[in-house]
Order: structure tokens, then sequence, then C-alpha cells
């Protein structure tokens, strides 16, 4: 109708499109563990939710993260950026970029999304794909975010950082308590001398 805007839905980037413009931001066709990175972002992708992404900067965004990890090993620290995303050919698109690699472990995503949500951030989309590598699987989280100013930056990266170092500490300890109280079930359930049978029962109960 005359006189109303009409708004232009984005139109969706095929995944075909997006490994032709993956492997143009690369200077090379994608191998097999590439194509899986982009699959799995692909299955991640919206079209509306950042709708001022083309498909030649959505590539670019997913050759960034993966140009990243290069050369990571397996069991590092966490690498975590926070910064200005730009497009294909390095073109500004208003908005920040979060991209985080590291071993792939339980509460990734629940993790990172709780430091977002304390930090008062408004997120605009999430990609994660998980790639096998030598040594175990890794995890790149890509969050595209609302521009920050630089000091938000620098604070947020470094409670990033923080958050995933408790979650890595918490997960890989996981195990080694597991078997603690497991070994601890065994020695009360021998029935140790001198124990009232209904403490015994009170605290095996406790621990499973």
């Amino acid at each position: 109708m005359s006189g109303e805007s009409v708004r232009v839905l984005p139109q969706a980037v095929t995944l075909e499109a997006l490994e032709a413009n993956f492997a143009a931001a690369m200077n090379g066709p994608p191998g097999d563990e590439a194509r899986s990175f982009l699959t799995q972002a692909h299955q991640d992708y919206a079209a509306d939710e950042v709708p001022e992404l083309s498909g030649e900067d959505l590539a670019a965004l997913l050759a960034t993260a993966w140009t990243a990890a290069e050369g990571r090993s397996h069991g590092e620290p966490a690498r975590i950026t926070l910064s200005p995303l730009h497009g294909a050919g390095g073109r500004p698109l208003g908005y920040d970029v979060l991209i985080v690699i590291q071993d792939d472990r339980p509460f990734l995503v629940d993790s990172v999304m709780g430091e977002l949500a304390e930090a008062g951030v408004s997120v605009r989309s999430l990609f994660h794909p998980v790639n096998t590598e030598e040594g175990g699987r890794e995890s790149t989280i890509i969050v595209v975010l609302d521009p920050l100013p630089q000091e938000r930056r620098d604070a947020l990266g470094e409670a990033m950082a923080q958050t995933l170092a408790d979650v890595a500490g918490a997960v890989d300890d996981h195990a080694a308590m597991t078997a603690l109280m497991n070994r601890a079930i065994a020695h009360l359930e021998s029935g140790p001398k001198g124990v009232d049978p209904a403490v015994l029962a009170e605290n095996i109960a406790f621990l499973r």
C-alpha cells in the first residue's frame, strides 16, 4: 500500500553457497573437517537473526573462526577473541563477535550464554560446530553480539576466560570425584565394624 514501508526478508544462505564463499575466503576448497564445520554452523544459521550478514559475510566470519583454531593443541586453555565483526572484504557490519575455541566438554554453551546474560549483552546469533582433532574433540562457539565499547569488551573477555577455566576445572575433576565416592561407598557397604547399620545406610544413600 502507498506510504507504507515493506520489510524485505533476508534470503537464506544455502549450504552449497556457504561452502563456495568459504572456499573463496580461504583461497581453496574446504576439506572434510572444514565441511563438517560448515555443515554444523549452517544448521545453527537463521537468516532473520542477523539479516545484515550476506552469504559472503557469513563465510568470512566462519573462515575467521576456522583460521583462529589453527595450530591449537588439545589441552590448551580456551582461545577467546571479542572484536568488531567485519564481513567480506573487511566491511564493518555494526556488530561484535565473540569466538571461543577450546576442548569440547559439557556446559560450554550454557556457561558462555550465562556470562553474556550476566554482562547484559544482547546476543543476535550463535554457532557451535564441534570437530574431532588430534587428541580429542574441539568446540568452536561463535556469538554475534550488539556492539560494545572497548572497555566492556576487555572486561567481558577476562570474565569469560575465568568462567571457562572454572568449567574446565569442574568437569575435569568430575571423574576423579566420582571414583573417590564409589570407593567410599564400597568401603561402607563392606560393613566396617563398630558402625551403626542405620548410620551406614544413611551415608551410603547420601553418597549415591
